[in-house]
C-alpha cells in the first residue's frame, strides 16, 4: 500500500500549467480565481525518486528562477505522520487561503 500524502499548490495564471508539463492527470487544476490556479491531490505516493514527484519539484525549481522567486507559488504536502509537513514558496496571500492546520477536537 505504501505511505501516502496530500499535496496542494497555488500559482499565478502567468506560471506554466503543470498539466502541460507533466500530463498524468493525477494533479490538475481544481479551481481558478483572481489570476491564480489551485492544484490538489490526495492519497499520493510521494517518494523523491518517483518521476511525478521529480516533475513537481522541478516545476517549482523553475518558478524559483523567475522574477519574484519563491513568492510565485505556495506548495504544501502533508504526510500520514502528523509531523510530516512540507511547505515551499511564499505566496501566502492568495484567493484560496491555501494553508494547513492542526486542531484538537472533542465532544462533551
Amino acid at each position: 500500500m505504501g505511505y501516502r500524502s496530500e499535496v496542494a499548490f497555488v500559482v499565478p495564471d502567468s506560471a506554466p500549467r503543470f498539466e502541460d508539463i507533466e500530463n498524468r492527470g493525477w494533479l490538475t487544476v481544481i479551481s481558478e480565481s483572481d489570476g491564480f490556479r489551485l492544484y490538489h491531490a490526495t492519497w499520493v505516493k510521494w517518494y523523491s525518486d518517483f518521476p511525478v514527484v521529480k516533475a513537481v519539484l522541478e516545476y517549482f525549481a523553475n518558478l524559483d528562477t523567475e522574477e519574484g522567486g519563491n513568492e510565485n507559488y505556495l506548495f504544501i504536502r502533508l504526510g500520514e505522520d502528523n509531523s510530516d509537513v512540507e511547505e515551499e514558496g511564499g505566496l501566502w496571500d492568495n484567493p484560496f487561503d491555501l494553508g494547513w492546520a492542526r486542531k484538537i477536537e472533542f465532544n462533551k
